[in-house]
């Protein structure tokens, strides 16, 4: 049964079109007993949901264990009811599990990665669910020869079902970024290919984000020392991951101020041509951090300018943790938790023109003192909005997370 919607707002876009954002009432997604157990939905690039179709999935790091484990949900009916908790990495509760990322496909395969250390050291763990099927796959280990501590994994998948996987990698002394990739439907991955370009320095490469077209051209960005500060810088392969380019620095302006620190990156495409990053910006000096997003140019070789996508109404207050996703229109959205209110909650914000301008930012319209952390978002080519975040109360450590579905309407 459909859900009345909970919140409407008419937002003008760009000074010529309106668009009206719905918003149907949130869901508990964890099953376990409400503020009992610690959850969060924390991954690289915000990537704990993912949508394909009807297809909806979600996944968190849970503590209902006594340890931390990765769990599952999932919706084949566009996210009007979800599936049972299940619990995705298979050792004996020796190990601990974080910073889960997952992609689904049209035919409700879920792929999830996540950071691992079962065998003693951070490993990338790989498993997946096909939708008939009770439980996920043997874990496997992405990397198993590798003597090194591994994290902040990411994903995707394209139409032929082939996984992408980028994550930080201390193998070489220093943390690099390294990629990934399984033709076989993840059986298994081929030899690991270092993305950075920072050569032999000290400085370290942390938490990627990786993106794929529908020409199988792979996109990644991270956070980057190699300048004393972190930076946000990207990478591209035109050949499935093969070779990838010179790493070219994201952040800049002439609002930039040096020595300031950018991380955080969330990366997607519109899968035709389009590429757009966001990421947590501290160049400004009156708040603790904003959101930022730029678009790379037509040439593939730069960034087009940085867009302060935060408004005016969040000029004393401090945004972290944004998301990003786009459909195959063109229709950008990013959400991120922020303290302008006095507690966190969830803030997004929208383009209809590719990325050249965005609405005004607005809320979910929940107005209960609750703090709201951690968003993660995903889009349809139906314009539907698909949002996860962990939601908790003050002076408690316990939370739950929480989903919600809206949509945005345009009207000229």
């Amino acid at each position: 049964m459909y859900m009345p919607l909970l919140f409407i707002i008419l937002l003008l876009l760009s000074g010529e079109s309106f668009a009206e954002v719905a918003f149907e009432p949130p869901v508990r997604i964890n099953d376990d007993p409400p503020q009992i157990n610690f959850h969060d939905t924390y991954s690289s690039g915000q990537r704990s949901i993912a949508v394909k179709g009807k297809n909806v999935a979600i996944v968190w790091n849970d503590i209902r264990n006594g340890n931390n484990d990765v769990f599952f949900s999932f919706a084949g009916d566009g996210g009007k009811t979800f599936s049972k908790n299940i619990r995705v990495n298979d050792d004996n509760n020796s190990g601990n599990q974080w910073y889960a990322a997952v992609a689904v496909d049209e035919k409700g395969t879920a792929y999830v990665v996540w950071e691992d250390d079962r065998d003693g050291k951070g490993n990338i763990y790989f498993a997946k669910k096909e939708e008939k099927k009770e439980g996920f796959t043997k874990n496997i280990p992405v990397s198993p020869d590798a003597k090194s501590e591994q994290g902040g994994p990411a994903i995707a998948v394209d139409k032929k079902g082939t996984i992408y996987l980028a994550w930080h990698d201390n193998r070489n002394g220093n943390n690099d970024i390294f990629f990934a990739k399984s033709r076989n439907g993840g059986k298994n991955f081929e030899k690991p290919v270092r993305v950075d370009d920072a050569g032999n320095d000290a400085s370290d490469q942390i938490y990627s984000t990786i993106a794929v077209d529908d020409k199988n051209n792979v996109y990644a960005a991270w956070y980057d020392y190699r300048n004393g500060n972190s930076d946000i810088y990207f990478t591209k392969s035109n050949d499935g991951g093969r070779t990838f380019s010179k790493s070219i620095k994201v952040n800049f302006g002439e609002d930039e101020r040096e020595k300031t620190g950018q991380n955080s990156p969330s990366i997607v495409t519109d899968g035709k041509g389009g590429v757009y990053l966001t990421w947590e910006d501290k160049r400004n000096p009156k708040t603790g951090s904003d959101v930022y997003f730029a678009r790379l140019a037509d040439s593939g070789n730069a960034f087009e300018k940085n867009i302060h996508i935060d408004d005016e109404d969040a000029e004393n207050s401090s945004q972290n943790y944004p998301s990003i996703t786009a459909n195959e229109k063109g229709i950008i959205v990013i959400a991120w938790d922020d303290d302008r209110s006095g507690f966190s909650d969830i803030y997004l914000s929208y383009s209809n023109d590719g990325g050249k301008s965005f609405s005004k930012n607005f809320g979910l319209g929940i107005s209960n003192g609750k703090h709201r952390t951690a968003p993660s978002i995903a889009i349809d080519n139906d314009e539907n909005i698909y949002l996860i975040w962990q939601k908790s109360e003050k002076g408690k450590k316990e939370n739950d997370i929480y989903f919600v579905k809206g949509r945005i309407k345009f009207k000229e």
